[in-house]
Order: structure tokens, then sequence, then C-alpha cells
């Protein structure tokens, strides 16, 4: 596989800019908990702590830190982050095997940028760069089977209005103020009829309507313009948005781990327990739209973590 990421860009990527980089990071920090909590964990199923290392190692993206949950927890952002910035993050399922038996005995993750990989017939085409071809006089393509490649992808709910959403937050976060409305230094100060703040307040209204889905409150940033009530509605979604992004990707991992198990001779699932599921935030809503708890309530579960 090629995976020399210097002096290459992707045809499109997300989260070059203001508010689009703040949603990327906002969701992949909010995905897992960093600190140890007696409610969260990250556990195999069945219970196995030969299994835990291999599988904490195999998926272990700094390579020194083999324990299961500290694994899956950075490699979850990882993965979020360039899910939500390619729409896909791909890697390349790497075997090892021990060098006397020649027996496969662990694997790694390798990862592949994903604008140079495409699906073909029963497996992968990854295309090489001609120039980086060139200097290492290698091929242009490299196949793949297609049980070697794990790509992981937004799940269908948040993939539908996805593209849209962060279209609108590129283009608000390019031009962060319009150039006509400031004052050139050294030169006199003229009233040219532009009202900052109401055009601050219509700037704010359209990050709010761009991210209406997600619920992104984009960090507080526009208070004024909704009510108590909106903005806890809004940060439920954006509880949901994360919750869809973590157990699809949690799912997309375990059928990896079907097909490593295959080749290993094992069978294992990662589970993640004591965060909000669906039905809490179901709940949480319901409590909110009822009038059944306060606003401090609604929210004080998802604080914790």
């Amino acid at each position: 596989m090629f995976s020399d990421i210097a002096g290459t860009r992707p045809p499109k990527e997300y989260g070059d800019t203001h508010y689009s980089r703040m949603l990327v990071e906002d969701a992949a920090n909010g995905l897992v908990p960093y600190g140890d909590s007696s409610k969260f964990a990250i556990t195999l199923e069945p219970e196995n702590p030969e299994l835990e290392y291999l599988i904490g190692e195999g998926l272990d993206r700094e390579g020194y830190r083999p324990d299961l949950s500290d694994s899956v927890r950075n490699f979850l952002r990882e993965a979020t982050q360039t899910v939500l910035a390619c729409r896909e993050a791909t890697y390349e399922i790497v075997y090892f095997s021990d060098p006397e038996t020649e027996k496969l005995v662990t694997f790694g993750l390798s990862f592949i940028l994903p604008w140079t990989l495409k699906r073909q017939r029963d497996g992968w085409v990854q295309t090489v760069p001609p120039a980086y071809a060139e200097r290492i006089k290698g091929q242009s393509q490299i196949h793949l089977p297609a049980d070697a490649v794990l790509q992981l992808r937004l799940p269908p709910t948040i993939e539908r209005y996805f593209v849209p959403m962060m279209a609108d937050l590129e283009n608000l976060g390019r031009d962060m103020y319009p150039k006509f409305g400031m004052p050139v230094p050294g030169n006199p100060v003229r009233d040219i009829g532009f009202e900052f703040q109401e055009w601050k307040k219509w700037h704010n209204i359209a990050i709010a309507q761009a991210t209406r889905e997600a619920g992104w409150n984009a960090r507080n940033s526009f208070p004024n313009e909704m009510t108590e009530f909106y903005f806890v509605q809004r940060f439920l979604r954006f509880e949901r948005f994360k919750l869809e992004i973590r157990e699809s990707l949690v799912s997309q991992l375990n059928e990896m781990l079907r097909t490593v198990g295959k080749r290993l001779s094992f069978s294992a699932k990662i589970t993640v327990s004591g965060l909000p599921d669906a039905a809490q935030i179901d709940q949480s809503m319901q409590e909110l739209e009822s009038g059944a708890a306060s606003f401090g309530d609604v929210m004080k579960p998802y604080m914790s973590y």
C-alpha cells in the first residue's frame, strides 16, 4: 500500500475553515471520555486478557499503548476526525506471522489515503501518484483483496445531510468578517451604512440553520439568537450525533474483527458501556419537551463524561 501523505491533497476535504474545523474537533473529542470513570468501560466479549492485548496492539495508533481501552478510544477519535474530514477512513489490515512457524499471530492497521482507493470487482485498487511511483520505480496501481481493507464511513442517518452542512460551514468559516465593513488602518473611518452587529446576528443564524440536524451549538457562539429551550434541544441532538458516529464505528470495527478472527482463529466483540444510549436521549428529549425536568437536570447526565 502507498501511504506517503506528504505532498498529496484530497480532492475534497472538510474541516479546513473555522467552523467546520471546530465541529470535527468537538465531535472527535466528545465521542468517548478522556479520563477513567467508574461507569464508562470498553471491554471485550467474551472476556479474554490475551485477546484484549492482541486487539489493543492491533488498533494502537501510537506504537506504545496496547491497552484495549486506550487503543479503542484513540482509534475512535482519530477515525472520527478522518471520517468527518474525508467522509471515510480506510486502513489496510496487515497480518504478522511467526518467522519460525509462519503462523499468523497478530495484526495491525495501516492508514490508506482514502482518495487513492477505489473498489473494483472483488477487491480494491489503490492509485499511486505518478511522481511517487516514478521516484520509487514502483507500480502506478496496487491491488488489494476485498477482505484486506477496513473502510469506515458515516452512518446513513448523518450521511444524508452531512455534505450540505459541511459545505455551509466551510463557506461561513472562510470569510469570518466582511472585508468591505472593516476599517483600513491609516484611513479615516467612514460611515458606509454597514451594521456589524446586524450582520453578526444573521451570520450566527446561518450557522445555526446549517447545523440544525446535527445540533452543534458552535461552542455557544450564538447564545443571544436562541432560547434556553432550543439550546438544550440542540445539545441533545449533538449528543445523538456523537452517539450515532460512535455506534457506527464500533459496529464497523467489530465487523473487521470478524474478518481478522477468521485468519487468527478467534471470536470477539468490542463493547462500549456506561455512556448515554438512544433510549436515554429519547427520554431526555421527552422530559425537555414536556417540561417534566429543568434544563439543568436534562443536561446533567451528559456533563459527567
